[in-house]
C-alpha cells in the first residue's frame, strides 16, 4: 500500500484560469500541484473544465506513482 502526503498543497494562483476549478475540487487540485502530479499547460492553465488527453491522464498516473 502506497503512503500518500494528502495534506500537500500547492499554489493555483500562478494559473491563469484558476477560478474554474469548481468550489468542490479547489482542496484535490491543490494536493495534485503540491504533490506534483499535476504542472498545468505551457500556456500557464490548469484546464479545470477540459478533458485530459490519454498522454496526460498517462503522466498524472505516472508521476503519482512515483
Amino acid at each position: 500500500m502506497k503512503k500518500l502526503k494528502v495534506k500537500d498543497s500547492g499554489d493555483l494562483s500562478k494559473f491563469k484560469d484558476k477560478d474554474k476549478v469548481s468550489r468542490w475540487a479547489v482542496d484535490g487540485v491543490k494536493w495534485a500541484v503540491g504533490a506534483g502530479i499535476m504542472a498545468g499547460t505551457n500556456e500557464g492553465k490548469i484546464e479545470p473544465t477540459e478533458t485530459a488527453t490519454r498522454a496526460q491522464f498517462a503522466t498524472m498516473m505516472k508521476a503519482f506513482d512515483e
